[in-house]
């Protein structure tokens, strides 16, 4: 059976994906705080709009669902959010995502707890498809160390993400998910009744953090990453106004805060001079009680104005649901969780499928409106 035939829509993609991987990868994958109530506000926030169509059209003519945002034309309003520890999901799923934004020209951001090298990431996708996200440490050292290597890198954008101060999971706690994996019997057992899955990681080895190697001291073994990340002190961690200053400064290409809700804190961020920002809640992982980003974007969108870029993620599963998000101000939209069930169901040919089938359900949300 054909791709597209077999995996129509996201829903698709997400069942395929759950009967493809590990439980506790799944966990991780779907997973958010203690009741996961914001998950679910997430996707039940799209219930709240409808979109009215206009069937009769003053003349013929095709939708565009071209976007230019930070002096880039894009091929589509979307693009790949940052997804941490994404190889234990399926193994190369950064490579595999990057080139394929670089081949359909949308943006793909790379997060800092990827499992692949930032180097690497760099050398495969172009400059303009290619963001890296940071989560400000505790030590200022290592901010300033890994944002030069971006900068070295040729990274032009960088994505600071300031919501996550601190985080508690339950699934992965029940799991014992350790960050970097640390395997056990119950792990094993679930491993050997998914073989497609570990032969692939087999192939490609457990995953790890590797943009931390360089900046682990030198008594550590890369195999002590575990040991490393408990005794630096990372979490929890407010990221202050004079923090987001430094960036701003030190970057020399265009910094988006991610992490707002509050239309005061957007506000903020766009006289500070940050270039844009990212309305999110995280995927609904950290707080069971926040609002989700889209019933937020209206109201934000008038705190800022018309201009100034206005990025938003959580809960989007289709074409319809990017089409209402920039009915309501976005810009933008950013997924990440439609990208790992691609990458779940069929690894390398994952990446390429969900954007096409992300595209092809805009426009033809845009023809149905008349549009």
């Amino acid at each position: 059976m054909k791709i597209k035939q077999k995996y129509p829509s996201i829903s698709y993609l997400e069942e395929g994906a759950k009967n493809r991987i590990p439980k506790f990868a799944w966990d991780y994958l779907e997973g958010g705080g203690v009741r996961e109530t914001c998950i679910a506000r997430n996707r039940m926030s799209f219930d709240q709009w409808s979109l009215t169509p206009k069937h009769l059209a003053e003349s013929k003519s095709n939708p565009s669902i071209t976007k230019k945002l930070f002096n880039h034309n894009f091929d589509a309003p979307f693009g790949v959010a940052p997804i941490g520890l994404n190889g234990l999901i399926w193994p190369k799923s950064s490579e595999y995502l990057s080139l394929a934004a670089r081949r359909q020209n949308l943006p793909f951001v790379l997060s800092m707890y990827a499992t692949a090298s930032l180097e690497d990431i760099a050398a495969i996708g172009a400059p303009a498809n290619t963001w890296f996200q940071h989560y400000p440490q505790n030590h200022q050292s290592i901010n300033h160390a890994i944002i030069m290597r971006a900068k070295d890198a040729g990274y032009e954008t960088l994505v600071i993400t300031v919501d996550v101060p601190t985080t508690r999971k339950v699934r992965d706690i029940r799991n014992g998910l350790t960050l970097p994996i640390r395997p056990s019997v119950k792990m094993f057992y679930e491993v050997l009744k998914r073989p497609k899955w570990a032969f692939a990681t087999l192939r490609n080895g457990t995953p790890n953090f590797p943009n931390w190697f360089p900046h682990m001291p030198e008594h550590y073994r890369r195999d002590q990453m575990a040991k490393f990340l408990e005794e630096l002190p990372i979490r929890p961690h407010q990221t202050t106004i004079e923090e987001l200053v430094w960036y701003r400064d030190i970057w020399s290409g265009k910094v988006i805060v991610k992490g707002v809700l509050h239309e005061d804190e957007a506000l903020k961020c766009k006289k500070l001079g940050i270039d844009g920002i990212i309305l999110s809640n995280h995927g609904g992982r950290q707080l069971d009680e926040a609002p989700s980003a889209l019933e937020m974007l209206a109201q934000v969108r008038r705190s800022v104005g018309p201009q100034y870029p206005l990025l938003v993620d959580g809960g989007f599963r289709s074409g319809g649901d990017i089409a209402t998000a920039i009915a309501l101000g976005a810009d933008f939209v950013l997924l990440g969780r439609p990208f790992m069930f691609g990458m779940a169901a069929l690894g390398r040919l994952g990446a390429e499928h969900v954007m096409e089938l992300l595209r092809e359900e805009l426009l033809n949300a845009m023809y149905q409106l008349g549009c």
